[in-house]
């Protein structure tokens, strides 16, 4: 028997570093496919109804936020504009009352879908962060000195590019209250890019990348369209449903 959402979910995506294209648009980011089939999967959930999902992305040195409102049926989508990272959580609050919220972000994006849980007064039905990574901790100029150093002169990986955001910390056991469920994965192999796990979320999953070691970043930037990733946040979309079954 296949169970539906009585109200179709509502879902951010939160790009990581560099995710925007040069004129500040979110760029075909390696989960493009990946997200591209989820929301029609949840779609599919919700009796054919287009779900209501952003894509939002970093430009180059951490500036404000594009965002893009995708269309699941013809792979569309419509400019929303630049904004400041509060601009946008408020806007998704508004545009996803009444319905259940959804949260994903990788890398700086998995930092700020933490945030986005922070600041909404709402629930928060399903947070997923795959090898977040702080935004504060971890800018474009720490990532550049450390990677250099690192290349040239010998010196460790930049800490706060390589652990989960203790600047956020504080506020983990909050996050968590506020989410319903709160999917976290991270991997160690990369030198520079890897982050680690966060006792307060629901579930930790440690990615692994064989073969894939040699690569400085590449176990890193994957995290945002493995296969690993998305069955769980689906699976926890599912969770969503009345009753039991699936889709």
């Amino acid at each position: 028997m296949t169970h539906r959402f009585a109200v179709a979910p509502f879902v951010a995506f939160f790009g990581g570093f560099g995710s925007c294209f040069v004129d500040g648009h979110p760029s075909e980011i390696r989960s493009s496919h990946a997200i591209q089939e989820f929301i029609q999967n949840v779609s599919d959930a919700a009796a054919g109804e287009s779900i209501p999902a952003i894509k939002a992305c970093y430009a180059i040195g951490n500036d404000p936020v594009y965002s893009g409102r995708y269309h699941h049926k013809n792979q569309t989508h419509t400019e929303v504009g630049s904004s400041d990272l509060e601009t946008l959580f408020d806007w998704i609050e508004r545009e996803s009352a009444g319905r259940p919220l959804i949260l994903v972000g990788q890398s700086h994006g998995g930092w700020t879908a933490m945030k986005a849980a922070l600041h909404m007064k709402r629930h928060v039905e399903v947070l997923a962060t795959a090898d977040p990574i702080s935004v504060e901790e971890c800018d474009a100029t720490a990532f550049s000195a450390s990677t250099l150093g690192y290349a040239t002169l010998g010196f460790k990986p930049w800490p706060g590019c390589t652990r989960a955001p203790l600047d956020l910390k504080p506020r983990f056991a909050e996050i968590r209250a506020k989410s319903g469920v709160w999917h976290n994965f991270y991997q160690t192999e990369t030198t520079f890019l890897r982050s680690s796990a966060i006792p307060e979320a629901s579930t930790n999953e440690l990615l692994t990348y064989t073969g894939w070691t040699m690569n400085p970043i590449r176990g890193h930037a994957y995290t945002e369209s493995d296969r690993r990733v998305w069955s769980k946040i689906l699976d926890a979309a599912r969770a969503l449903t009345h009753g039991r079954g699936s889709f």
